[in-house]
């Protein structure tokens, strides 16, 4: 990389311990087997989990799985802070970012069952003091280049579910020369302005793949770490695997049979930042009362 542009090249990189070949200009991915198998934890029941195929529509095989670590500090006057595993399935021309635990609940409660079964779960956990393990920060799910040119983001405002797409935006990042370790990947740094909030992100050249977490792309590697200069919004990876990626999937909570509410992101924001706590509608829907409390924090988004 040169004068902050990327070059072109046939090069490699290494995913933990094994061999991976990127070449750029192309659409070209391979790789040998590699020893690290992530396996897919729920981190929920054992064998609760039921057939989803109606729910999710394959885009494409994915080439690459990453796990972040979401925090978001949810109280800027005490400081306090909630955290939730999200996943980056990238493909060639298409990603999918979104909740583990989302993925979860929503797969669950599509089934014929499913609003009764996961309540059944969430008093139980309720009662364990493990709420937390089958709540999100986000009702989002988030695909680039879906259809192509664009970002489409799917969510839930209270209990409608809610669909907007919007023409990529790509952040206009500045590139530094400081260097950090990430998973043992050298990182770089770079910073933009981006609705509303300052991002600083590390990327790493070794996996030359344009994306990241959220709506946080554009740069000469998959970004590894990023977060708001307030630290509000911060997302750190814990994991990535290039074996058995899977695919990457839209999620439908109709299973086709219906259409999703179309809204505008501006409409979305604005709406969304006048609702309760984060989970509030969960816990209602569930049974468990009224968890609601005054919104403390700003969103990530703050140019509505």
């Amino acid at each position: 990389m040169k004068n902050g542009r990327m070059q072109p090249m046939l090069g490699t990189c290494i995913v933990r311990s094994r061999l991976i070949s990127f070449r750029s200009g192309e659409k070209f991915f391979s790789h040998s087997s590699i020893t690290l198998r992530m396996a897919f934890i729920l981190g929920l029941l054992v064998g609760v989990l039921p057939s989803v195929s109606a729910q999710n529509k394959a885009i494409e095989p994915a080439i690459l799985e990453c796990r972040y670590l979401e925090t978001v500090v949810v109280d800027t006057l005490s400081g306090r802070s909630v955290g939730d595993t999200l996943i980056l399935k990238v493909g060639r021309t298409a990603s999918a970012f979104y909740s583990k635990d989302l993925l979860f609940a929503d797969s669950l409660k599509a089934q014929p069952n499913g609003p009764q079964d996961f309540r059944q779960l969430m008093l139980r956990y309720a009662k364990e003091g493990r709420i937390s393990e089958l709540t999100s920060n986000t009702s989002e799910y988030i695909y680039q280049n879906w259809p192509e040119g664009f970002v489409t983001t799917r969510a839930r405002l209270e209990k409608v579910p809610v669909e907007f797409a919007e023409e990529k935006e790509l952040p206009k990042w500045i590139l530094s020369d400081s260097v950090k370790t990430v998973l043992g990947y050298e990182c770089r740094m770079a910073e933009a302005d981006f609705r509303g909030r300052k991002w600083i992100a590390w990327y790493s050249v070794e996996v030359p793949l344009s994306v990241g977490p959220w709506k946080l792309w554009g740069l000469p590697g998959l970004i590894f770490e990023a977060y708001d200069s307030g630290l509000e919004y911060s997302y750190s990876m814990v994991s990535i695997s290039a074996e058995s990626p899977g695919e990457v999937t839209v999620f439908d909570w109709f299973g086709g049979k219906k259409k999703y509410t179309k809204v505008t992101r501006l409409k979305y924001l604005r709406a969304y930042s006048g609702e309760s706590f984060i989970n509030a509608a969960k816990a209602k829907e569930a049974g468990l009362g009224n968890m609601a409390t005054e919104r403390k924090y700003d969103l990530r988004e703050r140019d509505y």
